[in-house]
C-alpha cells in the first residue's frame, strides 16, 4: 500500500471514529515520522516529520512509555491509549476528549441522581403518610385532652383502629373520656336536682322573710328588722344562685324553653330601665336610655330581660359612684337590631377578655359589690342570645359595652310569625 494513495485504517473505521470525535495516529519513532495523522485525512502526500517536543500532547504521549493515560494540556485535556509494533517501530495513538469520555458517565450518574430524587421523595411521601397515619389517632388524644379544661360539649370517640399499640391507647381513652361524660352527666343532674329541692322551701322562706319586714306579723323591734333585712337579702341572692344554676343546666342540656311574640323594644327598655332603678339609686349610679325609633323583634320578653337585667346590673356594679350606665337600641341594618348596655368603669382587661364569656368566671378587678355573683350571669346571656338567633360581645371605650345582635321583625318575616305564641326549644 503507498500512503499517498491509501490508508492505512479503515476509512469507514476512521469516519465513523471522528464523528465521535477520536482522532487516531500512526507514529514512527525510530524515524521521527508520521505514518499516519487524522489531521490530514490520514494521507500523507510527503515525509511529515514529528513536532518539537510538547507541540502535540498525543506525540509526547506515545514516546512517554505509557499504554494509556490522560494530557494535561489545556485548552483540551485528552484521554489516549497507546498500542506498539515494535518489529517496526510504530506506535498507534488512539485519544478522545476527555470530557467527551467522562460524557456517559456524567449523564448516568445525572440520571441516577434524578431517579434517587424521585425515589426518595416517593419514599419520604409514603413514610410520612404512615407516620401520620400511624400518630394520627394521638393528635386528636391531645386536643381531646385540652379540650377536657373546657366547660364544653361532648367528644366524639376516637378510631379504635390502626397499629395495635395506638388502637389499645384509643379504646383506653375512649373509655376514659366515657367515664368522664359519665361523671359530668351524674354531677349535672345533681346538682340540677338540689337546686329543685332547694328552690321550693327557700321560696317559703324569703316569703316569710318578706312578710315579717313588712310588718305582717307586727311591728319589730330596730335590731330584729335590721337582722331580717340581712336574712331576707341573703336569701334572695341564694335564689338567684340557684336560678342560675337551673338555667345554666338547661341550657346546657337543650333544654331551655323560649316563649317568643311581638315586642317593641322601646317599651321594653322603658321596662327594664323602670325595674333597675331601685339597685342604681341604691349604688348611686344614674340610669340614661338614649331614644330610639320604634323597632319590632320577635323574642322571649322574659328571657330578653333577663339578658338585659344582667347586663345592666354588672355595668352598675362596675361603674364608679355617680357614674352613668346607658342602654341604647339602634337598627344596625334592615335584619338586625343592636342593643348596647354601656358604663363608665375600667372596662374588660386584656387578660380577661378571652374568658369573661365563660362560665364561674368573674374579673378580680372593680368593687366589692362587683365581685359578690356566681360567675355564670354572662355565660347564660352568650348561650341565651344564641338561643335568640342573635350575637354577644363587648368592647372597651372609656368603659365596657356590651352589645347584642338581634333580629327585626320585616315584612317578610312578619307574614311567617304564627298567630299565638309557640315554645321555642333550644
Amino acid at each position: 500500500i503507498t500512503l499517498r494513495t491509501g490508508s492505512l485504517l479503515p476509512e469507514q473505521s476512521v469516519r465513523q471514529a471522528r464523528r465521535e470525535g477520536i482522532s487516531f495516529k500512526i507514529i514512527d519513532t525510530h524515524n521521527q515520522l508520521y505514518v499516519f495523522n487524522d489531521q490530514h485525512g490520514g494521507l500523507i502526500s510527503q515525509l511529515e516529520p514529528l513536532p518539537a517536543p510538547l507541540a502535540d500532547p498525543l506525540v509526547d504521549a506515545a514516546f512517554s512509555g505509557f499504554s494509556s493515560g490522560v494530557t494535561d494540556t489545556q485548552p483540551i485535556a485528552w484521554l489516549y491509549a497507546n498500542a506498539r509494533l515494535d518489529s517496526l517501530g510504530w506506535v498507534f495513538v488512539s485519544a478522545v476528549p476527555y470530557s467527551k469520555a467522562l460524557a456517559p458517565a456524567k449523564a448516568f450518574f445525572i440520571r441516577f441522581a434524578g431517579i434517587s430524587l424521585v425515589l426518595g421523595a416517593l419514599l419520604s411521601g409514603v413514610a410520612f403518610w404512615l407516620v401520620w397515619w400511624a400518630i394520627r389517632p394521638l393528635d386528636k388524644m391531645t386536643q381531646q385532652i385540652r379540650q377536657m379544661s373546657q366547660p364544653t360539649e361532648d367528644m366524639p370517640a376516637l378510631s379504635e383502629s390502626g397499629v395495635s399499640e395506638v388502637a389499645s391507647l384509643a379504646r383506653a381513652f375512649n373509655q376514659l373520656t366515657a367515664e368522664r361524660h359519665a361523671l359530668s352527666e351524674l354531677k349535672d343532674d345533681f346538682v340540677a336536682v338540689i337546686s329543685h329541692e332547694l328552690r321550693t322551701p327557700l321560696t317559703s322562706v324569703n316569703g316569710a322573710l318578706k312578710l315579717i319586714h313588712l310588718g305582717h306579723g307586727g311591728r319589730l323591734p330596730s335590731k330584729a328588722a335590721d337582722l331580717t333585712a340581712l336574712a331576707l337579702r341573703n336569701g334572695e341572692r341564694l335564689q338567684f344562685l340557684i336560678n342560675d344554676l337551673l338555667d345554666f343546666n338547661k341550657l346546657s342540656k337543650g333544654k331551655m324553653t323560649l316563649l317568643p311574640r311581638a315586642l317593641d323594644i322601646t317599651e321594653l327598655l322603658e321596662e327594664t330601665m323602670i325595674a333597675n332603678q331601685p339597685m342604681a339609686h341604691h349604688h348611686n349610679v344614674q340610669l340614661c336610655q338614649e331614644s330610639a325609633s320604634p323597632l319590632m323583634i320577635y323574642q322571649d320578653a322574659l328571657r330578653l330581660r333577663q339578658v338585659l337585667d344582667n347586663l345592666i346590673s354588672n355595668a352598675i356594679k362596675y361603674s364608679p359612684i355617680y357614674g352613668q350606665v346607658s342602654i341604647k337600641a339602634v337598627k344596625i341594618n334592615d335584619r338586625q337590631l343592636r342593643i348596647t348596655v354601656s358604663d363608665q368603669g375600667p372596662g374588660i382587661s386584656d387578660d380577661f377578655a378571652p374568658f369573661i364569656f365563660d362560665r364561674f368566671s368573674q374579673a378580680e378587678q372593680g368593687t366589692l359589690r362587683a365581685s359578690q355573683g356566681t360567675g355564670l350571669g354572662l355565660a347564660i346571656c352568650k348561650k341565651l342570645v344564641t338561643l335568640m338567633q342573635g350575637n354577644m360581645g363587648f368592647y372597651n371605650a372609656d368603659g365596657a359595652h356590651f352589645w347584642l345582635d338581634l333580629p327585626l321583625i320585616t315584612a317578610a318575616t312578619d307574614k311567617e310569625l304564627p298567630d299565638d305564641t309557640s315554645p321555642h326549644t333550644a
